[in-house]
């Protein structure tokens, strides 16, 4: 079996931890996780709670190869400026916004806005809680790079995405 890309969110609290690069490493190691394949998955928020260490240690993270993924964008501080200066791969656009932008035209059109911001910034989008079709379809029309939520797989135990692996069902 192959590698397969690992996202992993991490709070305020792992990315102070003066050990937390040592941390990472350590479990690339243990796992034989080749660092391209993590994804290090935080919020604006935890960012911003100490934005100049967090910047550092984010930036030692993707010198290393780990992707780092900017999650639920949109529903905290949002500044440009901020994101300008972030050592970032990728934007998940919020749930909030999926959701009900086939009937507010508002939310449609932050999210075509972000998308827009983002490929000029090089950066990709994942668009959070796609819950069916029409959202996958309407965010690839938009030219949103990728999509997550239920429509395409609900949450599952550890058995389940081990049997779907193995029968390599689950394509990256």
């Amino acid at each position: 079996m192959g590698f397969f890309p690992v996202s992993v969110n991490v709070s305020t609290l792992e990315l102070r931890n003066e050990y937390f690069i040592e941390v990472v490493k350590l479990i690339l190691k243990e796992t034989d996780l080749h660092p391209q394949y993590l994804n290090i998955e935080i919020t604006e928020s935890v960012i911003m709670d100490n934005f100049d260490l967090n910047h550092k240690t984010l930036k030692e993270l993707m010198n290393m190869g780990i992707q780092i993924s900017l999650d639920d964008f949109g529903t905290g501080y949002s500044s440009l400026s901020y994101l300008n200066r972030l050592p970032i791969n990728h934007v998940k656009i919020d749930k909030s916004f999926v959701d009900g932008m086939r009937k507010d035209l508002n939310k449609k059109s932050i999210i075509e806005t972000i998308i827009n911001l983002s490929h000029k910034m090089n950066l990709e989008v994942i668009a959070e809680g796609v819950e069916m079709k029409e959202q996958q379809d309407c965010l690839a029309g938009m030219g949103c790079d990728a999509v997550q939520g239920y429509y395409l797989v609900r949450p599952l135990s550890t058995e389940s995405i081990t049997e779907m692996l193995s029968k390599k069902v689950f394509n990256t």
